[in-house]
């Protein structure tokens, strides 16, 4: 139940500050930054400390942890990558 409400109020931060932050009149490209930003740095330590909590507890397999994180993370960039040459090839 908690993890889904987390889940959930992370999911609502970045549209919900991007729209107050153009309600206040800045510009739409730096508030969806500053949404972005903001949002990342909430859920970045939450995710490192509940991480050393449940390894205190021994509950994580760090082999497969680490190889998941790898993948993950070579997964983002790769993504990412497509994403800006598609989105550079449909604006012009």
């Amino acid at each position: 139940m908690q993890l889904g409400f987390w889940v959930w109020r992370r999911f609502y931060t970045c549209p919900c500050s991007v729209l107050a932050l153009i309600i206040i009149s800045i510009d739409p490209d730096t508030s969806i930054k500053i949404a972005f930003g903001t949002s990342l740095a909430v859920i970045l330590p939450t995710a490192l400390s509940r991480t050393y909590i449940h390894y205190c507890k021994k509950c994580v397999l760090i082999k497969p942890a680490v190889t998941l994180g790898l993948i993950e993370f070579l997964g983002g960039i790769i993504g990412g990558s497509i994403a800006t040459h598609v989105l550079q090839i449909f604006s012009g």
